[in-house]
């Protein structure tokens, strides 16, 4: 299964990742577990909540827009 997310830098960098795990350990784990299995900030199961969660954050940080629409248009096939 593809869990998405960012690291501390995310906000700043506009840099989403993915990584694949087991389902079990989804199963074993919350979010903030697999969040912190990868050393990010945030994990996600889903792309677009991912994205919506870097984005809400990207602009607490007044990054530019241009960087924040670059996240906006990201699609599954750009991360993989």
């Amino acid at each position: 299964m593809k869990v998405y997310g960012y690291d501390i830098n995310g906000a700043v960098q506009g840099e989403l990742y993915c990584n694949e795990i087991d389902s079990l350990d989804l199963d074993y784990f919350e979010m903030e577990g697999i969040a912190k299995k990868f050393d990010w900030e945030a994990a996600f199961t889903n792309l677009k909540d991912a994205k919506k969660a870097l984005v809400a954050e990207m602009v607490a940080e007044q990054t530019d827009q241009e960087l924040i629409s670059f996240v906006r248009s990201l699609r599954m096939s750009d991360l993989v």
